[in-house]
Parts: structure tokens; sequence; C-alpha cells
């Protein structure tokens, strides 16, 4: 399933995307360039990403979680994801958040420095379009006031999987008990499969006020809150009911919901742009429908994609390999080297365009370099996606340039 894998490593990569877009957009990011603008495109590249990129990646963990306990049982799995998940998040913790912090630190002093006399107070007091007065990127945690006592940062993810991960196996035990008494048919996995997309139209209902930034909360906080963990988790169970069923033909499911990908990917590109219109400029009458039209946008965006990707990345290729292995080790360590970038470029006389290409590119280019000869070959690469030898990958290549 080369094609699920590298779209999980897809989805962590574009963090890179919507981190650098953020730095574009004027009182959202720590980080501002004097090009910020709400009239640029980066506001709507934030949002288009924003939108599907950690469903994607929920589901497809959800799905690769299933696979490992039906390979492994509940025990290897809960093993293989403690040392894939919950160990690297500790370690990252302690190194990967304090870099956060002095890149913040050195990437602003940087911009201050080379921003014109005036930038600053221009662009402080430049308006948000229409609709945008309560749009927040960070989550508010309204409901849990004490929760910025610690943040995870874009670490947030591996810490919402563990509890994930923890319901999993609360979840099968308790139907390998239940399966002692009674057979559970296999219509029930079918109907609460396809239930879920409907499902998740109840947590977004309560990410927040009717005029809010598109797309789902981003939680950073310790304390899980309950409706992100439903949204999230409604994607994550997708992937575990998704793992193993077959369509009426006996084709793979998984394959199957995206197989009509040329008109469901066109289908979320013509309505990502009503939605976000609808989201800045409907009333709070109007949040449902807001909000059915954000979860319609994303369920199109990720079946379309996992049919794309079984287009184009079904077969093995080496380098897809390779990046897919990179990917989380980028993800990890990208974001103070995004904060430094930004504040380098921020005094460049270029169009945005150019510095956001430069940051993605550089930023990825230089931790891929890392990760080639830093990272793969010794025990944090062994952490991160087990144990890789050069030996067995010029067996690979050589395996794959005769095939």
């Amino acid at each position: 399933l080369h094609h699920l894998d590298a779209l999980r490593a897809f989805a962590m990569l574009l963090g890179i995307v919507l981190h650098t877009a953020l730095g574009f957009v004027p009182g959202l990011w720590f980080i501002e360039d004097p090009t910020a603008s709400w009239r640029g495109p980066f506001d709507e590249v934030f949002f288009f990403v924003h939108g599907f990129r950690m469903p994607l990646f929920f589901l497809l963990s959800g799905f690769f979680s299933a696979m490992l306990l039906q390979r492994r049982g509940l025990w290897g799995l809960v093993k293989h994801r403690l040392r894939r998940v919950g160990l690297p998040l500790l370690v990252a913790v302690v190194t990967i958040l304090p870099a956060v912090g002095v890149g913040i630190l050195v990437g602003q002093a940087w911009a201050n420095d080379a921003a014109p006399a005036g930038t600053a107070e221009v662009q402080a007091v430049e308006a948000a379009p229409p609709g945008l007065d309560g749009f927040r990127i960070l989550d508010s945690d309204r409901d849990i006031r004490d929760n910025r006592s610690f943040r995870f940062a874009h670490l947030w993810f591996l810490w919402y999987l563990l509890w994930m991960l923890a319901g999993l196996a609360v979840a099968a035990g308790a139907v390998s008990v239940v399966q002692r008494v009674i057979q559970i048919p296999p219509l029930a996995g079918t109907i609460s499969l396809w239930a879920l997309p409907l499902l998740t139209l109840l947590p977004s209902l309560l990410m927040g006020d009717p005029v809010r930034g598109f797309g789902p909360d981003t939680p950073e906080g310790f304390w899980p809150l309950p409706r992100l963990l439903a949204y999230y988790g409604s994607f994550f169970a997708f992937g575990i009911l998704l793992f193993g069923r077959t369509d009426r033909r006996g084709r793979p499911l998984h394959d199957a919901i995206g197989r009509p990908w040329r008109i469901l990917l066109p289908g979320a590109l013509v309505l990502f742009p009503f939605a976000l219109w609808l989201t800045f400029s409907a009333s709070g009458a109007w949040w449902p429908a807001v909000a059915a039209a954000q979860v319609a946008f994303t369920w199109l965006m990720v079946f379309g994609l996992v049919g794309l990707g079984q287009h184009i990345l079904s077969g093995e290729r080496f380098w897809v390999r390779f990046v897919s292995d990179a990917a989380y080790w980028i993800y990890l360590a990208h974001l103070p080297l995004v904060f430094l970038a930004q504040g380098l470029v921020a005094g460049w006389p270029l169009p945005a365009g150019v510095k956001f290409t430069v940051i993605c590119l550089g930023v990825a280019g230089v931790l891929l370099v890392t990760y080639r000869w830093g990272v793969r070959y010794t025990v944090v690469g062994r952490l991160l996606n087990g144990p890789r030898t050069r030996d067995a990958d010029r067996a690979m290549r050589e395996r794959l340039h005769t095939a």
C-alpha cells in the first residue's frame, strides 16, 4: 500500500506549506512578512490545506493502526505505537519545542532588523476583511481556561493520536469480549463506517463561534478537547473500519472510495470557494450550513486524494519510500527552521510568492539532507522509522532498477 503511506507523508509535508503561508497573512503568525496582505492568496492557501490535511492524516493512521492490530495483535500494536509515536513525542517535547521558542525569538529579531521604518505600524492597523473580526487560528480553549500552561505547538497531533490509540485498544478489547458471546454482523461495521462522515458534522458545530476560521480548531494544550477528539477521531475510526473491507465486486474498499477521484477532487475545488465565502459572510443562523459545507469539502478532498494517490503512487519507488520515511523527521523539525527562514527573508525585496517558495523549498531541502546524512541510519532514524541500513537501501534500488 505504497500510495497510502505516501499520502500520509504528503499530509505531514504540507505542514511546511501551511505554516509558511501564515507568515504572509496579517495578524495571524509570530513573524509577519512586510508583504503580508489579506488581498494575497496565502490566506486561501492556509484555509485550503488546513481543511483536509489532518483529517487525511488521521484517517490513514487509523487504517494502518488496524493493519498493525491484525498483524501483531493488541499488545503488539500498543508496543509499536509507543515506540513510534509516544517516545518520539517525549523526546521532541524536550528538544524540538525549546528550539521552536528560539526560532521565534531569533526570527523576530531578524525580521525587525530588516523591516523598513514604519512597516510594523502600518501592518498593525491593516483591517481584516469583513467577517473576520472574530477569526482565530489557535483554539481559544474557551472551555478549559487553564489549558495554556503547556503547549505542544505543532506536535499536538501526536498527543491526540496517542489518545485515539488508547481508545482503539479499549474498543478492540471490548469487541473481543462481545464476540465471545455474540457474533457481530459485518453489516454493523458497514453502517458505522458510512455514518461517520455524517457524524463529523456534530463536533464541527461545536468548534467555535459562527464567525471563525475555515476548518477545524487547532488544539495545542495538554488536555485534549472533546470536540476535537470527536472530530479527528471520526476520521481515525473511519480508517479503522475501512481496513480489510471490500466493495460488492470484492475490490478493497480503500481503493473503491477514491476511484471517482476525477469527480471528487474537482467537486472539492468548486465547493471550497463557496464554503469559504459562506463561512465569512453567513450569519449565526446559517452556521449549520457553514459546518456542512466545510465537512463536505474535507471528505471530498480526503476521498479524492486517496484515489489520486492510487492512480499515481501505487507502484513501489525508492525515492517515494525515502521521502515517506523522511517526512516524519521533516515535520517534527521544520517549525524552528520556518521561523528562522521567515525572519531571514523578511527584508528581501522580492514578491511574496518568491519568498514563500524559497522558504518551503529551503526548509524541506535542508531537512531532507539532514535526514539522509544525519538521521536515517542513526538511533534517531531507528526511533522514527525502524531500522534502515545502507545495504538494504542499495538492495532495494537494485531490485527496483532490475524490475
